[in-house]
């Protein structure tokens, strides 16, 4: 029952954060508009908004990530989450390129929604 309700709540999490990012990403086309409709180009960021920008993407990912791997460590699956990381050329979830992240949330969440 509990490992339902764990399941369930990552499942959630998963959602949550990524409605985040949808309500963000909306937030920065609605200015993008604005400023379009007032003959400014905003394709052009400053570096430092670009930067700060992958910084905070970067962390939820790694988080997201961190989430899942630590429930399939907790359902006794530390060997699927060695070769996960193997797979993506690390040995800890640190190594991991962070351009790799989404594809490793993918394949340990097709692992979890696969474990019973």
């Amino acid at each position: 029952m509990d490992a339902a309700l764990d399941r369930i709540f990552e499942k959630m999490q998963v959602a949550r954060n990524k409605i985040d990012e949808g309500l963000r990403l909306m937030d920065e086309a609605t200015k993008e508009l604005e400023l379009f409709e007032k003959g400014i180009d905003a394709t052009e960021e400053p570096k430092e908004v670009q930067e700060a920008r992958v910084e905070a993407q970067r962390k939820v990912e790694l988080e997201e990530v961190r989430k899942v791997l630590i429930t399939l460590t907790r359902k006794d699956m530390r060997l699927q989450v060695k070769e996960l990381l193997t797979k993506y050329g690390a040995e800890k979830l640190s190594s991991v390129n962070p351009e790799d992240y989404a594809n490793l949330l993918d394949d340990a969440e097709a692992l979890l929604n696969g474990s019973k």
